[in-house]
């Protein structure tokens, strides 16, 4: 007999995942938004950081090469609805392109 598996459901892909990956997992001091689960990106454990690495991962690969074409144009409009979660643009690449690499084309 077949077993009903249930997918996983959807979360909401939020302006502070956007700032942490465009800025880096410390980008963001407040616990429980975006990848955190802690108040800083050092509080939380091994485990708990290889989690929110795989879920930044997994984020990278739908939404990265978005987030990618806004990096490289100047004249875009802010990628967030929060004015204190604008990331500044100076040049290098965004934080999860260095430690995951380019996002695939999509």
């Amino acid at each position: 007999m077949p077993v009903k598996q249930r997918r996983r459901k959807a979360r909401p892909f939020d302006d502070y995942q956007k700032e942490q990956l465009l800025c880096g997992p410390d980008a963001c001091l407040l616990a429980g938004v975006g990848y955190l689960t802690r108040a800083t990106w050092s509080q939380m454990s091994d485990g708990e950081q290889e989690l929110a690495l795989a879920d930044m991962r997994r984020d990278w690969a739908v939404h990265g090469s978005t987030l990618m074409a806004w990096w490289r144009d100047p004249d875009a409009a802010p990628i967030t609805n929060k004015p204190w979660a604008f990331p500044v643009r100076d040049g290098a690449l965004p934080w999860a392109a260095e430690q995951f690499g380019e996002p695939p084309c999509r």
